[in-house]
């Protein structure tokens, strides 16, 4: 299942998303239990929707930018999230809410490194359940 069926486009404002209810009370669910969670790319936008301040990356600004994916950085920051320049394959991790999140485009990365980052944000979240 992709992270945009989970949300919905809210008929008054095209940049603005209804998120499912049975998704978000499992992330809260996860955050009371200070369980981590990992998102990729996009599905970093469905943390920023809950989770109110909290850090995670899209990537890095310019890249970004040069793409023409800006409004991710004005959706997150519309979200109360606060985004956090990484280059690829690294992982960010918000220590508040156990969030990790790392950058995944085929946009702007080769198959190569968009699986290089996914198993650096499964190795992140997997080191840290086991130091708990």
């Amino acid at each position: 299942m992709r992270s945009t069926d989970f949300m919905t486009r809210e008929p008054d404002d095209m940049h603005a998303f209804r998120m499912d209810e049975t998704l978000n009370h499992k992330l809260i669910d996860f955050y009371r239990h200070r369980k981590p969670m990992g998102f990729l790319g996009l599905a970093s936008l469905l943390a920023a929707r809950v989770f109110q301040g909290v850090r995670i990356t899209l990537g890095d600004r310019e890249t970004l930018q040069a793409n023409g994916r800006d409004n991710l950085l004005v959706q997150a920051t519309r979200m109360n999230a606060i985004h956090q320049d990484r280059p690829p394959n690294a992982v960010f991790h918000d220590t508040n809410y156990n969030i990790f999140s790392a950058r995944a485009s085929l946009a702007d990365q080769q198959y190569y490194e968009l699986s290089r980052g996914i198993g650096n944000l499964v190795s992140a979240v997997a080191d840290f359940r086991l130091r708990i």
